[in-house]
């Protein structure tokens, strides 16, 4: 939603060419959380597993592929800068 405030004011200072800016921080956004999402299930699994089975090796596979997810998947702004200015040209 373009509209939200925070980003309506954005886009006034910046003008047009914010609009693009916007709309992948927004899309980039949604799939970062996704991604995010995705990898605390990985724990939540990898936890749930420990507690029925009570084998300490799955938990830490789970919490390290979990946490390395959430490592290299870390949003930020230099990422939405390069896909603004491939877009742009």
């Amino acid at each position: 939603n373009i509209n939200a405030p925070e980003v309506k004011d954005f886009t006034e200072e910046f003008g047009e060419v914010a609009i693009i800016l916007v709309k992948a921080l927004i899309i980039m956004r949604r799939y970062y959380m996704v991604v995010w999402s995705i990898a605390n299930l990985i724990v939540i699994i990898g936890f749930v597993s420990f507690i029925l089975s009570l084998q300490l090796n799955n938990f830490i596979i789970y919490g390290i592929v979990g946490l390395y997810s959430l490592l290299i998947n870390f949003p930020r702004f230099s990422i939405v800068e390069d896909c603004y200015y491939k877009i742009a040209d």
